[in-house]
């Protein structure tokens, strides 16, 4: 059997349930990041933006808006109050 950690126990559930919207927008940001990248290159390419890096920056900062937001409403709504 594994040996218990420090942080096991009632914690991290709520450690695990915050790390989730930070992962999420991590993954946003590297989505936004993908989508820039792709568009400089069609620029220098082709002169013109084109539609999916326009379209994978917009859903990236959307994306990463709403997991800011649930990120800020979990520092003010803590689920776990003991």
């Amino acid at each position: 059997m594994a040996e218990p950690t420090e942080g096991d126990g009632q914690r991290s559930g709520s450690r695990g349930s915050m790390e989730r919207p930070k992962i999420h927008a991590r993954i946003s940001a590297i989505v936004i990041a993908i989508g820039v990248v792709l568009m400089i290159a069609k620029i220098y390419t082709d002169s013109e933006p084109g539609g999916i890096p326009i379209l994978l920056v917009l859903l990236g900062l959307g994306w990463y808006f709403v997991a800011r937001l649930r990120i800020r409403s979990h520092h003010k709504n803590p689920h776990d109050a003991a």
